[in-house]
């Protein structure tokens, strides 16, 4: 069979057509563009708006600063467990306890009233228990502490105040301790010596009731 001229070239068109979807694609992107130039005004507008709108909250958002201070717990003879204190077990505070008694009541009421009187600094103890923050340290019985603020000065502040009052805090806790284990030897050596004289009394009552048993006259009665 022969191919005519006409087929040829109807074939040879047929092969370099694009796909469909290019044509799509084509129609598309020139509707976007007649979509542009209609409404680029705005388009315009819009975009400047949303910019406008962020740029605006950026500024506006408060900046928050903060100060960190790292503690370092000394552990006692009893919390090494060189020691078993059987009359004083509360001596014994893990570290967790101690990173604890940092956020407390007492010490925050502490670090309010000591920003007040050297800082003229009037912050209410449950903002101060939402500025600041306890973590742990570079070291397995160390604590990193962080207090935050809108000013840099004030963070600082904060938690040298925080510190100062713990540190105080267990001062005042040592040395209550220190006169609760003192009343505690006294009131001890107290029942000692009156076990000692009871004792004592019981001894001397049956040396006296033997001498009597065996006819001994006791010297002092002699005398």
């Amino acid at each position: 069979s022969t191919i005519s001229g006409r087929d040829c070239a109807r074939t040879a068109s047929s092969e370099i057509d694009p796909p469909p979807f290019h044509n799509e694609s084509i129609m598309e992107l020139k509707e976007y563009l007649k979509i542009v130039r209609r409404r680029w005004l705005q388009i315009i507008i819009i975009a400047f708006a949303v910019g406008s709108v962020q740029l605006l909250s950026i500024v506006s958002k408060e900046q928050l600063y903060s100060a960190s201070t790292e503690i370092l717990f000394k552990q006692s003879p009893y919390e090494l467990g060189l020691i078993v204190p059987e009359e004083f077990p509360t001596q014994i505070t893990t570290l967790e306890a101690k990173i604890t008694i940092i956020k407390s009541d007492p010490v925050l009421k502490r670090t309010a009233q000591m920003l007040k009187d050297d800082a003229h600094l009037d912050i209410p103890v449950d903002k101060l228990r939402d500025a600041v923050r306890t973590g742990k340290g570079s070291v397995s019985d160390s604590s990193v502490v962080t207090a935050v603020h809108l000013a840099p000065d004030k963070a600082v502040l904060i938690v040298n105040a925080l510190i100062r009052s713990y540190i105080a805090h267990i001062g005042d806790s040592t040395t209550r301790s220190i006169a609760e284990a003192k009343d505690f030897l006294l009131t001890r050596r107290g029942e000692i010596d009156d076990d000692i004289a009871k004792a004592s009394g019981a001894l001397q009552e049956t040396v006296k009731n033997e001498f009597a048993r065996r006819g001994i006259w006791d010297p002092e009665t002699q005398a």
